[in-house]
């Protein structure tokens, strides 16, 4: 609720046709609407979002992927329709956004009515203890949300400001092609987070090493090849896939492919991290990479052209994520392995 007086205060007060570089009369008629409907698409998912955290901590990470699955193409299917039928541009942004969100829902009803109905909220099993000690953690996982949502999804906005709006199709299309690799690849890093964490909780680390290095593998091993077929033949396949329209170059399409690979093995590092609570570190590390990847995607686009953006994401994420979780990780591991031997000797 407090988010939505927030959004609702910059809907009211932002120069949107500024910020979005859009002057065509129509666009700028259904600009309102839209904006609208994605801050409600965003807003809903904060309290969905209960749903999948409690699939994770049941180990259930296949259920989120399936019903994710089933979101991605009831919304492809809209976005069709939407073309199709020439609808305006807020249906095409409820298509995009707001059936993915109605896929949430279904996963909660799945859930608590059917699966597992005794976990439903009810407001007389309120601790407010146990609350504020959620409410802690739970707001640096909300500011690492914010921290991800500034690096990752602000290249479109500084396209469109610097390139135009024209050329956020020739960027938001190759990403997708691409994006779908870390999408497979999340199915099976992210049902990792709670068994490190109860790994970790059993002190089993020989499983947590090996778990580790068996992800970071299993990412170049699925990363690596794709990208390098996608950057190699990226032109043609989506040439065959959206037609003539879109002709990304060589520069977009390699950077797309680093991307792809330094994103992965980040992810393989950042499910670790999660599961054994260093969020403080990814937070930091979020912001840092944030801000500096807006800061150096508009130097950059200003030089290089579109490629740019995709470039300032890479050294961003390259200088404040990767390196410094490799620096990280094993001092982690290492102080969990003392701590555990001391305890043991404690106990003996």
């Amino acid at each position: 609720v407090v988010l939505a007086l927030f959004l609702g205060v910059i809907y009211l007060w932002a120069p949107w046709k500024n910020a979005l570089n859009v002057f065509s009369p129509t666009v700028m008629a259904e600009i309102g609407s839209t904006v609208i409907i994605f801050m409600l698409c965003f807003l809903l998912n904060i309290p969905l979002g209960i749903v999948q955290q409690v699939r994770l901590a049941y180990q259930e990470g296949f259920a989120n992927s399936l019903w994710h699955g089933i979101g991605s193409l009831l919304s492809v299917g809209g976005i069709l329709l939407a073309i199709y039928t020439r609808a305006d541009l807020p249906w095409l942004a409820l298509a995009l956004a707001g059936l993915p969100v109605a896929s949430s829902l279904l996963n909660g009803m799945e859930l608590f009515w059917r699966k597992r109905p005794w976990l439903r909220p009810r407001w007389k099993n309120v601790d407010l203890l146990a609350a504020q000690h959620v409410m802690k953690v739970s707001f640096l996982f909300f500011a690492l949300q914010i921290a991800i949502a500034l690096g990752y999804q602000s290249d479109t906005l500084v396209i469109a400001r610097f390139l135009g709006v024209d050329q956020v199709t020739q960027y938001a299309v190759p990403m997708k092609l691409f994006a779908l690799t870390g999408l497979f690849l999340s199915f099976f890093l992210n049902p990792l987070w709670p068994a490190y964490r109860e790994a970790i909780t059993r002190r089993d680390m020989v499983w947590v090493r090996q778990t580790m290095k068996r992800s970071i593998l299993l990412s170049l091993a699925l990363t690596v090849p794709v990208a390098s077929f996608l950057a190699v033949f990226g032109k043609q396949i989506i040439y065959l896939w959206v037609g003539p329209t879109v002709t990304p170059s060589p520069a977009l399409l390699l950077g797309l492919g680093l991307w792809v690979v330094f994103t992965g093995l980040s992810g393989s590092l950042a499910v670790f991290l999660n599961g054994a609570n260093a969020v403080r570190f990814l937070v930091v590390c979020s912001l840092l990479m944030g801000i500096s990847n807006l800061m150096i995607s508009i130097l950059l686009v200003q030089y290089i052209g579109l490629p740019g953006v995709i470039y300032g994401s890479l050294i961003a994420q390259l200088l404040f994520i990767f390196l410094p979780s490799l620096i990280y990780v094993p001092r982690l591991l290492a102080s969990f392995s003392a701590s555990m031997a001391s305890s043991s000797l404690t106990q003996a």
